[in-house]
């Protein structure tokens, strides 16, 4: 069994050029490291496959006080976790450094960084925190200006950036507030401000008042929607240079929201708006997180990419290859090979789809994939001609989802029990009953609608 530590877990985040800075590092007197503690380190970062052995190990050493090397390590190591944040993020450092030279009356230093600091915060992306950086500065500005003249136009500056912060988010946290009460059921008890949406002037309000307008389930027009839509997905795609990474991942996933809820709702025709924004995500560098990919957004990417009547086979099994390797969970070649298998039957390739799922063991799948395996040997067994397997098949199926207690009371056992019933319909011929299920899910109803147009156009009944 693995050991559990803050210093490992920290180590595990760092790439190998760091873990180099920092054996490099810890040999600086500086840090008022311990012999023992460096050489402890250097031994973990050269051989960190074993990590957990060797970290096992030295806490055995009774000549070591184990609990207070690592907190001394720890807190060496996010010293250089700041340095390297600041790197990365120069404005904090340097209002820091403002402060610094302030206090200490090095007026040549305060005043090059000053200049330095309006040069960043004008170059920087836009961002949650632009408004507050640039109250900050005219705060800084307005020490200064009180020893030199009356007039100081930086405190209407200061009123102006603090209420742009303010209303930005105050909208921004409205936006989510809403989308988590479409998404899950989510209704919490705020204060509603009666601010009017049209107050929020500045860009980034803008983009989240068309992210409210968006969600809101209540007070907006379809029309409204519809160009909250267009105008974001413009500023997406056309000023992603512009804006801080985080943020374009934020529009992002509220647009492939919008277009889900709108695909639930049986409007296919935004199969093809979601999956151009996962080409703008993939073409950003954004989709993945800390290189890995969420399977939630995995099994939606794969399946829209292959919604009955709207699929994208090329775009499918480009991404199905390509990124179901960081998918984090066991069993990613049996789950691409299944991802694949369905894509091929949506082609109409069903000898090549059971080829590929012939010798598939899908007991150690998850829930997801299991359902997901089970219902694609259904409909392979249904094109190939209904007869006793197929009966048997889908009478243990039903069994199956009827039996597992995480499906219990669940919109999820619904749609499973009438994709059921819809395929019970369609052997019996009872075709008109089909599509009264309410609950199938929207690929189940696109593929029985398909199945009823094969019907009506070889004249069956």
């Amino acid at each position: 069994m693995q050991t559990s530590s803050l210093l490992i877990e920290i180590l595990e985040t760092l790439n190998s050029k760091q873990g180099n800075q920092l054996i490099e590092l810890s040999k600086s007197p500086y840090w008022d490291l311990k012999d023992t503690d460096r050489v402890f380190l250097e031994k973990l970062l050269k051989n960190f496959k074993n990590r957990y052995a060797i970290y096992k190990e030295q806490g055995l050493d009774e000549g070591v006080n184990f609990k207070y090397q690592k907190s001394r390590l720890v807190t060496f190591i996010e010293h250089f976790l700041l340095v390297e944040a600041q790197k990365a993020e120069p404005i904090d450092g340097m209002f820091y450094l403002l402060k610094y030279y302030r206090e200490h009356n090095s007026q040549k230093s305060f005043n090059t960084k000053i200049k330095n600091l309006k040069k960043e915060i004008k170059k920087s992306p836009l961002s949650n925190e632009l408004s507050l950086h640039e109250f900050k500065l005219n705060e800084i500005l307005l020490n200064k200006a009180i020893l030199y003249r009356k007039q100081t136009p930086e405190l209407k500056a200061m009123y102006d950036k603090l209420e742009h912060f303010f209303l930005e988010n105050l909208l921004r946290l409205r936006a989510e507030l809403s989308n988590q009460k479409q998404i899950i059921n989510a209704d919490y008890d705020v204060q509603d401000l009666g601010m009017p949406l049209d107050k929020v002037q500045t860009r980034l309000g803008m983009i989240y008042r068309y992210i409210f307008l968006l969600n809101d389930p209540e007070h907006t027009e379809l029309e409204e929607k519809q160009i909250a839509f267009g105008q974001l997905k413009k500023i997406l795609i056309n000023s992603s240079s512009s804006l801080a990474k985080y943020l374009s991942k934020t529009i992002c996933a509220y647009l492939m929201n919008y277009c889900a809820r709108k695909i639930n709702r049986g409007d296919k025709l935004f199969a093809g708006q979601y999956i151009e924004l996962v080409e703008f995500l993939i073409r950003e560098d954004l989709l993945l997180e800390n290189n890995m990919l969420a399977p939630s957004r995995y099994k939606n990417i794969i399946t829209i990419s292959l919604l009955p009547g709207q699929e994208d086979f090329q775009f499918a099994e480009a991404f199905i290859r390509k990124y179901s390797s960081y998918l984090p969970i066991k069993l990613v070649k049996s789950i691409r090979d299944l991802n694949l298998a369905h894509m091929l039957f949506c082609m109409g390739r069903y000898n090549d789809t059971f080829k590929k799922i012939r010798n598939m063991d899908y007991r150690d799948f998850d829930m997801h994939h299991k359902i997901l395996y089970q219902k694609l040997h259904l409909k392979l067994l249904y094109k190939s001609g209904f007869d006793d397997t197929f009966e048997a098949y889908l009478k243990n199926f039903k069994s199956f989802i009827q039996n597992k207690k995480e499906l219990k009371g669940t919109q999820k056992l619904q749609t499973l029990q009438s994709f059921v019933t819809g395929l019970k319909c369609l052997i019996a011929g009872n075709l008109s009953k089909i599509l009264e299920q309410d609950c199938l899910a929207v690929p189940d109803r696109l593929w029985f609608e398909q199945e009823l147009q094969e019907r009506a156009e070889s004249g069956g009944s």
